[in-house]
Parts: C-alpha cells; structure tokens; sequence
C-alpha cells in the first residue's frame, strides 16, 4: 500500500470517527434533557404528592393529625424535592458539558490537532457529578421513605 492510498485510509476512519463523535454530542444533548423531564416527573412528583399529603392531614381536625404532628413528614418530603431538583440540575449540567467535551475533540480532529483514537478516548468530564447524582437521587427516595413511613406503617396496623 503506497502513501496515498494509507493517507485515504486514515483519512476515512477520520470521517467515520467525526461521525460517531457527533452522534454521540447528539446523543448526550438528547439524554440531558431526558433526565430533566424524567426526574420532574418521578422523583419530585412522589415527594410533591407525600408534601400535599401530609399538609392535607396537618390541615385536618381529625385524629390522624394529632397522631403524624410529631412526626417531620414534611422536612422529608421537602428534602427529598430539593434533592430531585438537584439531580436535574446537575446531572442536565454534566451531560451538556460531556456533549460539549466531544464537540471540541470533534473540533480538534479536524483541525488535526488530535487523532480519531484521541476522539474516542474516555470522556472524564462530568462523570464525579454523574456519580453525586446517584447519591442524591437515592437521598431523594430515601426522604420519600421516611416522610411515607408512619403512613405506611398505620396502614399496615
């Protein structure tokens, strides 16, 4: 094989790389918005309904209010909220950044600044925040858990 036909070679694994590479951006943008949707749906929809709960029992004359006022269902619910407004943020956030990580490596190759082995090399960028989301989104079910217990606990009574 002489130069030129290597050179070409080189040339189409660049291309295909870019190619992959951008679908992975397109990818990235598409699965921080997911998240965003995902999460408000979930996580802060258990907590907002346990929140709207527990206020209708504190706002209730019966005996179910006197029995839950000592309980702080309501600091979990509302724990939880802010955990799965967390998670959105930054897990939104990480991915965008991923994206744009791989935009610029996409932008290098073609300015032959790096080689299509370099685009496809491991993405470090917002993987530490990915791994906090995991921790916060457990917090989130975690306080749903706990602001649901005495509920679930009376229930099984």
């Amino acid at each position: 094989m002489n130069t030129r036909e290597s050179s070409r070679q080189v040339s189409e694994a660049d291309s295909k790389v870019r190619q992959l590479a951008l679908e992975h951006c397109q990818r990235q943008f598409a699965e921080s918005d997911a998240w965003y949707i995902e999460l408000v749906k979930h996580l802060a929809l258990i907590n907002s309904a346990g929140l709207a709960g527990v206020c209708a029992i504190y706002a209730s004359d019966s005996r179910s209010a006197r029995v839950f006022a000592g309980y702080p269902s309501a600091l979990y619910f509302v724990a939880g909220l802010i955990c799965a407004v967390l998670v959105m943020s930054i897990t939104s956030a990480s991915m965008q950044r991923r994206a744009a990580a791989m935009l610029e490596r996409v932008q290098q190759l073609d300015r032959g600044e790096i080689t299509s082995r370099d685009v496809l090399a491991q993405l470090e960028n917002g993987l530490s925040e990915l791994s906090l989301t995991r921790w916060l989104g457990l917090a989130a079910f975690a306080a749903f858990a706990l602001g649901a217990w005495p509920f679930l606990r009376a229930a099984i009574e």
